[in-house]
């Protein structure tokens, strides 16, 4: 039967963790979810809800524990111990209902050589039991997502790189499957087919539940960017180190909660007037604060507890006048801006000793389940 997907009350705890939407479902709920390899434990007691109709954007170094997590989240890996369900169906104990709603894009493309585009569609398509009479135009719009339609009767070694990538991610979209769990779609790929990849997401954003895993910390500030520029709101990046996961939230967010934000890089000349320059800055950021001062270089952060003034539009351009104005007076040879990115924020949350993730991924201390671990033709079959 259908088990309801509970909340993961104990992240509402913890700031590191973002408030839940109470609005949203929740297509994947990690619980106390950990694995041991015997050397040490690959995955340590993570908690995670994934929602619909979002993009929840798992962030870690390599060996962080991104790909062991979507083993266990695809029934690939039993875990040591915790559960894991996928649109409120139990991963080990459901398998067929569970994974009827996944589509998996793996880290390592998996093709056969001397089978077409539209031929490896087909064949997975056939695999999940989509209706025989809708195939053929089902090929067609994955073929119009994956932006492979005058490649469709190419042979998957004649492809390159870039565009085997979109194939992986087309074989995960087919079928109808409301849930993509992609491991890494981009690595190793090159700008402008990293670029494409991420229009395909962009596309079937709306549709479908997305789990992504990079250590591309770039990748994950375009994408979410990207996505706030389309007025889309939501999505989510965790990150996850040494097993552990560090912290949940919107970019916004973590940037806010690990010190980030808008920072003002001054380069001072020697008539250079401290004093001058505070007074501008509370005028117009009142939470505006030294950061740091380097010989001649002085950096403030502008961050403030109201997101609505520091994000006014007309803030930073009569700032930006102003400063320019003065620029002689106050003795400055030049100033700008930057923004904190994810991979600022990340760097603060693996450098933070004070991150406690046991008030968020309590330690299960039962006794852990026993799960027959099932491959190769077995494990093709049961699913």
């Amino acid at each position: 039967s259908v088990k309801n997907s509970e909340s993961t009350a104990s992240s509402a705890k913890n700031e590191n963790f973002e408030t839940q939407p109470k609005d949203s479902k929740v297509m994947i709920s990690l619980k106390n979810l950990s694995k041991d390899f015997g050397s040490g434990r690959g995955v340590k007691h993570m908690s995670l809800d994934i929602y619909s109709k979002q993009i929840t954007v798992l962030l870690g170094h390599n060996g962080a524990g991104k790909t062991t997590t979507m083993n266990m989240i695809t029934g690939i890996f039993p875990p040591s111990s915790g559960t894991v369900s996928v649109n409120g169906y139990d991963v080990m104990t459901a398998t067929r209902e569970a994974r009827k709603s996944i589509g998996l894009c793996p880290q390592e493309n998996i093709l056969f050589n001397d089978l077409t585009v539209a031929q490896h569609l087909r064949l997975y398509a056939v695999l999940k039991d989509f209706p025989n009479d809708q195939i053929k135009p089902e090929i067609e719009r994955v073929l119009s997502i994956i932006r492979l339609n005058d490649k469709k009767d190419w042979k998957s070694k004649s492809l390159s790189g870039g565009m085997k990538r979109k194939l992986s991610l087309g074989i995960a979209i087919i079928g109808g499957t409301e849930v993509l769990i992609l491991d890494e779609p981009t690595s190793g790929m090159d700008p402008e087919a990293r670029r494409a990849i991420w229009d395909i997401l962009q596309d079937v954003r709306r549709q479908k539940t997305i789990l992504l895993t990079t250590h591309y910390m770039e990748e994950a500030d375009v994408l979410t960017i990207s996505f706030h520029d389309l007025n889309v709101l939501g999505d989510r990046i965790a990150i996850m180190s040494e097993g552990v996961l560090k912290c949940c939230g919107s970019p916004m967010y973590l940037k806010k909660r690990f010190g980030a934000g808008y920072h003002l890089r001054i380069s001072k000349s020697d008539n250079y007037k401290k004093e001058a320059v505070d007074e501008i800055l509370k005028r117009h950021l009142p939470d505006s604060r030294l950061q740091s001062e380097i010989n001649t270089e002085i950096i403030y952060s502008l961050e403030s507890e109201n997101i609505s003034k520091q994000t006014d539009k007309n803030v930073f351009p009569k700032l930006f006048d102003e400063l320019e104005s003065r620029k002689r007076g106050i003795g400055l040879q030049s100033f700008g801006i930057t923004v904190t990115t994810m991979e600022d924020v990340f760097l603060k949350v693996g450098s933070n000793v004070e991150v406690d993730h046991k008030s968020t991924n309590a330690a299960n201390n039962k006794k852990p389940n026993e799960y027959q671990n099932i491959t190769g033709l077995p494990l093709i079959v049961q699913s």
